[in-house]
């Protein structure tokens, strides 16, 4: 004789392939960002990396990456770094999150990465390691390595220019001058950036070339012309002046190199 039972698992069924579709999402997500993605043990070793996590590292395969820690792979200082993080988030189950770290490129170079970490817990809730999501900001950190060079370039050329230069807004309002400015007008630096620029014209001059200026400037962004400019002890001084339209978010800026052509014009 046979004795036989059957037990209905549709549902289970479901459920299991519910999850299995749901882990496939959630690799193929993992594995095609370009954010490094990674999971780690108690004792820091990688239990999972994805992609550009294993480029970073500087391996050919997954099974290179996993089972390393940061020592295995990063200089001693930057190991350390990372570590502590790492010990941090397991210890009191708190999240690191944005936190700018510098790392090594296999190439040798130095690389950026905004770093968020958060604890990796059981169904009972311990701490079983953490999950780590990199996200590179190498060339952003270059581009503002780069903007606070040339910015140090330009506050040099503006601070020693031997001609005068100041910018100013749409309201005609000085928003920034040179030392040379202070010397061509006679007003201290002070001074003069609670002044708009008409208050340094000549009488017979101001008002005058305003429209013309700001037209030509929409139609070429740059303009050059003569003009007479009033110094504090009421002197007269022709001028010769280069004007530029930039855009900022301030609205348009107005740069103007301004030339004393006094000895010209004698």
């Amino acid at each position: 004789r046979i004795f036989g039972a059957a037990q209905d698992i549709t549902e289970r069924k479901r459920v299991e392939e519910a999850m299995t579709t749901e882990r496939s999402l959630l690799r193929t997500l993992v594995d095609n960002r370009p954010d490094s993605v990674y999971v780690k043990d108690l004792a820091g070793r990688k239990t999972l990396a994805n992609p550009a996590d294993i480029r970073k590292m500087g391996v050919a395969s997954a099974a290179e990456a996993l089972g390393k820690t940061d020592f295995e792979v990063f200089p001693p200082d930057l190991a350390a770094i990372f570590d502590a993080d790492d010990q941090h988030v397991i210890q009191t189950g708190q999240p690191v999150l944005n936190r700018e770290e510098r790392f090594i490129l296999p190439d040798g170079s130095q690389g950026w990465q905004l770093t968020s970490k958060a604890p990796l817990r059981d169904r009972a809730g311990q701490v079983i390691g953490l999950v780590g999501i990199g996200h590179d900001i190498t060339e952003r950190k270059r581009a503002e390595e780069e903007l606070r060079e040339s910015e140090a370039r330009f506050r040099v050329i503006f601070e020693r220019a031997n001609d005068a230069i100041h910018v100013d807004n749409a309201d005609d309002q000085i928003l920034q001058v040179n030392p040379r400015m202070g010397e061509l007008t006679g007003y201290s630096r002070e001074e003069l950036l609670t002044m708009r620029v008409s208050d340094l014209q000549a009488p017979e001059v101001r008002g005058q070339s305003g429209n013309v200026v700001r037209n030509e400037l929409a139609r070429h962004g740059h303009v050059a012309f003569e003009s007479l400019n009033l110094h504090r002890s009421g002197r007269r001084i022709p001028i010769e002046v280069s004007v530029a339209c930039i855009e900022s978010a301030q609205g348009d800026l107005y740069v103007s190199i301004v030339r004393d052509i006094t000895e010209r014009k004698q």
